[in-house]
């Protein structure tokens, strides 16, 4: 009886001496659990934040964390793209040829790494002057699929209205033309907004400069002669290889009524080549006076992408056209002939049967819908067919990035 008392009396004084840590043990195994919860929630978070919107220059916002956070943690925070770190360094330097493919960078990057690299492109553009944010937009159009790069691009736009005319001009069309290089599906509307919005802001220095009688330069002029009609002084000058159509002069010289003109009225000739580009990524059509954009258009072309990458020489334009097509003449007005009111032929060794023409679908316009030609709005066919001049070459290309 003694032992047994005294056994019960030491198994007491040990339960009593652990302080109850059996039950104790099994009470906090399950906050300890919840902690490694959080942490591995917290690990998450941080490896794929939530995107923010790229014209932020602020960091992405992470999920709260617990007081205690495992090193491991820490490390994927401080560990970003090797790519991106090094488009952050050369925009930090301003080293533009080496920051080229940033703002696609940009669209490709999630999380921290997206959040920096914002920020390293908006106080690269607060650095940069003039040309340095035109060199910053780089070589292909990725920049107007963010709302950062269309702000810088807005910058540079306001810039141009404060230089000389002649400056503004070539300004807004190297804009144009880094916003033409890659693609711009047809529901991109802020993209086409900001081409569009550009585009406009072209139009007043082209009248003080391209488009108005008295800037002459790269241009001589012509008096007219008594009897004299802008076709047949087209023609002469055509003969000379100055390549103009009766409507090109009346563009450059703002003549809205040929009938009207009048001997011993000086007419401004451009001497520089007219030209078009297309861009068919863009779906954009421009026309050039030298190295200065006059026109621009948006058009369809090729459906399965059939228009061929190439140069093309307009041959001939024809008013009220008949289309001809699988061995038929289908006469202009008929519900199948499908150039509408007018057809820019185009000119090569190896492709035939291509040029521009309107359409009864303008919906097709920013599309792939022909079978070859492009397509273009009847108001911008109508001024497409009027101004480019016969023997005017047409280039046909897909630059830039093509995701």
């Amino acid at each position: 009886m003694l032992r047994l008392l005294f056994l019960l009396l030491l198994g007491g004084a040990v339960w009593w001496l652990s302080g109850g840590r059996v039950g104790e043990a099994k009470h906090t195994d399950q906050p300890e659990v919840a902690f490694q919860a959080a942490a591995t929630s917290a690990d998450a978070a941080v490896a794929s934040p939530p995107a923010t919107e790229e014209g932020s220059a602020a960091a992405a916002p992470t999920a709260a964390r617990p007081s205690r956070t495992p090193l491991r943690v820490g490390a994927a925070e401080v560990a970003p793209d090797p790519e991106v770190a090094r488009l952050i360094e050369a925009l930090a330097a301003q080293r533009w040829d080496d920051a080229q493919g940033a703002w696609e960078a940009l669209r490709l990057a999630t999380g921290e790494p997206r959040a920096r690299l914002a920020e390293a492109l908006a106080q690269a553009a607060k650095g940069a002057d003039l040309a340095g944010n035109l060199a910053l937009l780089g070589a292909d159009n990725a920049f107007v699929h963010s709302e950062l790069g269309r702000q810088v691009g807005q910058r540079i736009a306001a810039a141009a209205k404060r230089q000389p005319p002649e400056q503004a001009v070539v300004t807004l069309t190297r804009l144009i033309e880094g916003a033409m290089r890659g693609p711009i599906e047809k529901g991109d509307a802020a993209a086409k907004e900001f081409v569009d919005g550009v585009y406009s802001a072209l139009q007043r220095p082209l009248r003080r400069t391209v488009l108005n009688p008295a800037f002459l330069d790269g241009a001589e002029t012509h008096e007219v002669l008594p009897g004299e009609a802008l076709s047949r002084i087209a023609r002469s000058l055509r003969k000379r290889g100055v390549q103009v159509d009766a409507g090109t002069l009346m563009a450059f010289n703002r003549i809205s009524d040929p009938r009207r003109l009048r001997a011993g009225q000086r007419l401004k000739v451009p001497l520089v080549p007219i030209r078009s580009v297309l861009e068919k990524r863009s779906y954009l059509l421009a026309v050039y006076a030298g190295d200065v954009i006059f026109r621009l258009y948006w058009v369809g072309h090729g459906r399965d992408d059939c228009t061929p990458e190439t140069t093309f020489v307009v041959l001939s334009k024809q008013e009220r056209p008949d289309w001809y097509a699988d061995g038929r003449v289908i006469p202009y007005g008929h519900p199948e002939n499908v150039l509408g009111d007018y057809f820019v032929k185009f000119e090569h060794a190896s492709y035939t049967g291509f040029g521009a023409h309107g359409t009864a679908e303008p919906k097709s316009v920013g599309t792939m819908a022909s079978a070859g030609c492009l397509r273009m709005l009847d108001a911008d066919i109508a001024d497409y067919f009027r101004i480019v001049p016969h023997g005017s070459q047409v280039e046909i290309r897909a630059s830039g990035s093509g995701y």
